[in-house]
C-alpha cells in the first residue's frame, strides 16, 4: 500500500531497520526514528486503494478505519509515488479481490493469490510481467 508519507529513500537507507519492526509498534516508542520505521512499515502493510466501491473521495489519504492501521490512498497518491519514483505501476496485495486482480487505479492494481481465501468464493490470480509489451491488462 501506499501513503502520502512514504519515502523511498527512507525505506531504502540503513535507517529503516525492517528486523526491528517485528517487535515494535509506531504508538509504543518514544524514538522518532524507530517510530518512522513503524510507520513505513504500516503504511506499506495496511494501506489501500480507494476505490469506487469505498466511498468519499476518490483521491487524497485518509486513515484506514476498516483495518485500523495504514491510509486509504486515492488515484493521485498512486499517480504522485509513481511520477516521484519512476515506476510505471505499483502492484500490490494483501486485500482479497473476487476475481482475483483488479485495477484500482490507472497506476494501482491488486492482485491477490489465494483462491477461495477463508473459505469464501474467490478466484486467485498471478501477475505476468511481459518486457515485449507495453501497457498493462487486468483479465
Amino acid at each position: 500500500g501506499l501513503s502520502d508519507r512514504l519515502s523511498m529513500s527512507y525505506i531504502k537507507s540503513t535507517s529503516f531497520d525492517r528486523y526491528k519492526f517485528a517487535s515494535i509498534s509506531a504508538k509504543s516508542t518514544d524514538d522518532a526514528q524507530t517510530r518512522k520505521t513503524a510507520e513505513m512499515f504500516t503504511d506499506l502493510l495496511w494501506s489501500d486503494p480507494i476505490t469506487s466501491k469505498s466511498g468519499g473521495s476518490l483521491n487524497g489519504c485518509h486513515p484506514n478505519n476498516h483495518r485500523g492501521a495504514g491510509y486509504l490512498f486515492g488515484a493521485n497518491i498512486s499517480e504522485q509515488f509513481c511520477k516521484k519514483y519512476g515506476f510505471n505501476l505499483v502492484i500490490r496485495s494483501h486485500e482479497v479481490r473476487q476475481e482475483g486482480i483488479t485495477q484500482d487505479h490507472p497506476h494501482c492494481v491488486t492482485v491477490f493469490s489465494s483462491s477461495l481465501y477463508c473459505g469464501g468464493s474467490n478466484k486467485a490470480a498471478v501477475v505476468v510481467i511481459d518486457p515485449n509489451q507495453s501497457g498493462i491488462t487486468v483479465d
